[in-house]
């Protein structure tokens, strides 16, 4: 019986990339993920041009990448959004916000210069903010005196106005003539304010005007305060929610409520009208409980403490002084009044002070006391100078997530490849196995098989080595050539016969 043993292997070409193209679709953010192209080249607003990102924007960039092969076929990537131009999105709006943080706080203690012309009732300024909210705080520079009922008529910063808003005191009092010329006043903005039972919107001065002869030096904070605590004639008080109590080293208090000085004593959870946003010679061993306390003659005083949130804490010791110095930068300073000229020019203490109606707040950097509104000023540039950073980062991303997703393609490309060669061979695969015996060759459903290892070429039928081949050697039970057989014998030789025979 002959036995004879074939194979055959089918070799298939592999398809190479020709071309790998991007193509992007900047839509609305709110609209549904843009679906495949089905066209060569994509038909619609597909661009293969990339957009840049631009300041303010909220669309979506999408990109899909065409591949093209050298059998002339075709196909598109799923469509994904560009992470790129998203972390560029975020990042300008982080950058806003800080902007817009930054400019709320510059805003809150600006000073508007009036561009009236004449003395007249009809104030008007030009503002660096957008909106007019409920609670705006301005500083207005009155250029002319008033002249009837006082209104105030702000152009914003992006051109609108506020038309005429009413300006008042004291309540529902209208202010008419009673700041002159050169004037700084405080005013605060309200909507439906009560007053009396009755809703009111405009600007209110920071106090009531003070009808007292000696205006010019003094303004009353006359909307009945309450105390918290017992407050001594002659003290500075700073309050909260609970109410006011006098200034002392270890105290807490809203940096959103005035500092004011009350004349007169005041027992504790009453309501009071004797206080004042500023007034003259106020003195300082009483404020203390020090006798001997003074600061040097026209010297700023300042309060010092730490800010957390609108809470300010004034320091346990050294809380009152004329002479800042920080070197850790934690203190916050706030600047409560200033000294008087002492009677002799020789004469450098002091103990008297003038209350100042605002009372802006320091820091030390870098070893100089320094606005806390330059402070959000420059954060405010810190964060344009980010977003810049941000955009030209968002850039290089763009273009390293590019060169990845086509070497990714590529990848594909030679994977599918392989794929297709190895599924077009699963029959020699099914019949090839590999072990530590060696390499074994045997079809589904034969007895037969082969087994190559490291001494040479063998040949079994049901698992029974029927030839070998080693070393240029033949080795098997029986050989025929033809019609005539030669076979081994029992005893070890060789005979030769006729098949059939």
């Amino acid at each position: 019986m002959a036995v004879k043993a074939s194979t055959s292997i089918t070799l298939s070409a592999v398809v190479d990339v020709a071309s790998c193209t991007r193509y992007y679709l900047l839509q609305s953010s709110t609209l549904s993920p843009p679906a495949k192209p089905t066209s060569k080249p994509p038909s619609g607003s597909w661009s293969d041009t990339e957009p840049s990102y631009t300041s303010g924007s909220t669309n979506s960039l999408y990109f899909c990448d065409l591949t093209v092969f050298s059998d002339g076929t075709w196909s598109y990537s799923s469509v994904s959004r560009s992470s790129s131009y998203e972390a560029a999105k975020e990042a300008y709006n982080r950058a806003l916000a800080a902007q817009e943080t930054a400019a709320k706080a510059l805003s809150n203690t600006e000073i508007i210069v009036g561009t009236q012309t004449a003395a007249t009732g009809a104030w008007t300024g030009l503002a660096s903010f957008s909106s007019l909210d409920d609670g705006q705080q301005i500083v207005y520079w009155l250029p002319y005196a008033g002249s009837g009922n006082a209104s105030l008529n702000l152009t914003l910063a992006n051109g609108n106005t506020t038309g005429a808003i009413p300006c008042y005191y004291s309540g529902a009092s209208r202010i008419t003539t009673h700041y002159a010329a050169g004037n700084a006043i405080h005013l605060t903005y309200r909507v439906n304010a009560n007053v009396n039972g009755t809703n009111y919107t405009g600007w209110w001065a920071d106090a009531n005007y003070n009808t007292n002869t000696n205006t010019y030096n003094c303004i009353k904070f006359d909307n009945y305060t309450w105390s918290k605590k017992a407050i001594p004639a002659g003290s500075i008080v700073v309050g909260d929610k609970d109410g006011y109590e006098p200034i002392a080293g270890g105290v807490s208090f809203s940096v959103n409520l005035p500092i004011l000085y009350h004349i007169s004593a005041l027992a504790k959870s009453k309501r009071d009208a004797d206080f004042y946003l500023c007034y003259p010679s106020i003195s300082l061993p009483t404020v203390t409980g020090d006798s001997a306390f003074t600061l040097l003659s026209r010297h700023t005083v300042y309060v010092a403490g730490r800010l957390n949130g609108e809470t300010y804490t004034v320091l346990t010791e050294n809380w009152l002084t004329d002479n800042p110095d920080d070197t850790t930068g934690t203190i916050v300073y706030i600047a409560l009044g200033r000294m008087s000229t002492a009677a002799s020019a020789a004469a450098s203490a002091n103990t008297s002070m003038y209350l100042y109606p605002e009372h802006p707040m320091y820091r030390m950097i870098g070893g100089v006391l320094t606005a806390v509104s330059q402070i959000a000023y420059e954060a405010r540039l810190e964060a344009e100078s980010a977003q810049e950073s941000a955009d030209t980062n968002a850039r290089s991303i763009q273009r390293l997530d590019q060169s990845v997703s086509g070497l990714s393609t590529q990848f594909n490309v030679f994977s599918s490849g392989i794929e297709a060669t190895i599924e077009d061979h699963n029959e020699i695969l099914s019949a090839m196995s590999f072990s530590t015996d060696g390499l074994k060759i045997q079809m589904s459903g034969s007895i037969y098989y082969t087994l190559t290892d490291d001494v040479g070429y063998h040949i079994y039928q049901n698992d029974k080595e029927i030839a070998a081949f080693s070393e240029g050697k033949g080795s098997m039970e029986q050989l025929q050539m033809g019609s005539i057989i030669c076979r081994k014998t029992s005893r070890g030789g060789w005979v030769w016969t006729e098949a059939g025979s």
